[in-house]
């Protein structure tokens, strides 16, 4: 399954996330809410559209060691396109070990990427498109130099769904015509910004989560999760069990969520990464620190 394209979003709101029902439950740091919904959550991821995992290749990052006293980070790389299979961000979530720290690196479609020995650099988006998103998962983890632990697709057509599942976009809507998240999307100006606008828009849905009370109105949150069951994919490893160790272990609260656009610069056939912006990236990505990018 591949989203959809029309897109309209306000500062915030739906979630594209692999762990989808899970960051979202992780970003609300109720643990012991948590505990009563995470049947309802484990049905939800079961019952999602399933990929094949990464496969391995050579030369594949390792992944990062933990830091003493903490847990090994955690890395979901969330690709978000539409109906006509076109890429329009790539995102990578990054849950700190330390687990109190969720931070979302937003990539935009248009960035070039080498697509292999002696060939030409492409766009993320014409190489999802020629290649899918395999390729591109690759190409993004050498470039950010992360082992990314599972990754997804988010359909964007099935952005309104949640919001309505949610009550509305009135906290993080500016004004009544951005409560569209795909018209929200769709009107960024350029790749970068309607990564920008994803990432937003993702935020803005948790936020709205903890402020309507989602977690303690079962009916609500039941519709949240079927609408995130229609509009996200997820490798066929990210499994329940797994999910809910997360979950545990983790203490995010909604307003502590970070937002990181790689900074790049336009080039003929694309754009290309601010060097300085990608080693400030990588070294945070290796040290477990990217949260200190958003500071």
């Amino acid at each position: 399954m591949v989203p959809s394209s029309r897109q309209r979003y306000s500062s915030s709101q739906v979630l594209p996330l692999s762990l989808l029902a899970g960051v979202l439950i992780i970003a609300l740091g109720t643990v012991s809410l948590v505990a009563i919904y995470l049947n309802r959550v484990s049905a939800s991821v079961g019952s999602m559209a399933k990929s094949a995992p990464l496969e391995s290749y050579a030369g594949r990052p390792e992944k990062s060691a933990p830091s003493p006293g903490s847990m090994a980070p955690v890395d979901y790389l969330l690709l978000v396109a539409d109906a006509d299979h076109n890429l329009l961000s790539v995102h990578l979530v990054n849950l700190a070990g330390s687990r109190q720290e969720l931070t979302l690196v937003s990539l935009p479609s248009d960035l070039l990427v080498s697509s292999g020995p002696r060939r030409a650099h492409r766009t993320l988006a014409d190489l999802y498109r020629a290649a899918g998103s395999q390729e591109v998962t690759k190409q993004v983890e050498q470039l950010l130099g992360v082992r990314t632990d599972h990754q997804a697709r988010l359909a964007v057509d099935g952005f309104p769904m949640v919001v309505d599942a949610i009550g509305g976009m009135e906290k993080v809507a500016a004004s009544p015509a951005e409560t569209d998240p795909t018209a929200y999307i769709a009107a960024a100006p350029d790749a970068p910004g309607r990564a920008q606008r994803v990432s937003e828009v993702v935020r803005g849905t948790l936020e709205q989560l903890g402020m309507t009370h989602a977690m303690i109105n079962p009916p609500r949150f039941d519709a949240v999760l079927r609408a995130l069951e229609h509009c996200t994919q997820i490798d066929s490893q990210l499994t329940s069990d797994e999910l809910e160790a997360t979950v545990m272990e983790s203490s995010v609260r909604a307003e502590d969520i970070g937002e990181y656009l790689l900074p790049t610069v336009p080039v003929k056939d694309g754009r290309t990464p601010v060097p300085q912006g990608l080693v400030a990236l990588r070294k945070a990505l290796a040290a477990d620190s990217v949260s200190s990018l958003t500071r």
